[in-house]
């Protein structure tokens, strides 16, 4: 909904103006996150250890992010698929709203299997983005 125009989405929700532009209007301060991970390398003496980047983004356009009068926080997870934490990383949503983003690089033993990564705002229903790194 946040790409629609007001109009739109007043046609299609049947309701009447400024319905439309206000809702626009909050949507442009709702957190849209976007990850990027991959596997960069392996340790020579170790080659389980895996060289991981993620790449962590906040695709808000114009505005910097708002949610009940505060900048939100968003967490960075890499979960094995034993169950356990092989990353983690937590920090402001100004950190990723920059032209570039967070680029985050660290070593994690996979066991020679893959993983799930998760990028998520606190607090926010909705916002979780997940990707899968394959072994």
């Amino acid at each position: 909904m946040a790409d629609l125009e007001f109009y739109h989405i007043e046609r299609l929700l049947s309701r009447n103006p400024p319905f439309g532009q206000n809702l626009t209007n909050k949507l442009q301060h709702f957190p849209r996150l976007k990850l990027g991970i991959s596997i960069i390398g392996h340790d020579v003496g170790e080659p389980r250890n895996c060289i991981v980047r993620a790449t962590l983004a906040c695709l808000n356009p114009k505005t910097s992010p708002v949610w009940r009068g505060a900048v939100p926080w968003v967490t960075f997870l890499l979960e094995k698929q034993n169950g356990s934490i092989g990353f983690f990383w937590r920090g402001s949503i100004k950190t990723l709203a920059t032209d570039l983003g967070k680029d985050l690089t660290f070593r994690v033993d996979l066991g020679g299997q893959g993983a799930n990564a998760y990028l998520a705002c606190e607090e926010i229903v909705g916002t979780m983005v997940k990707k899968d790194l394959p072994s």
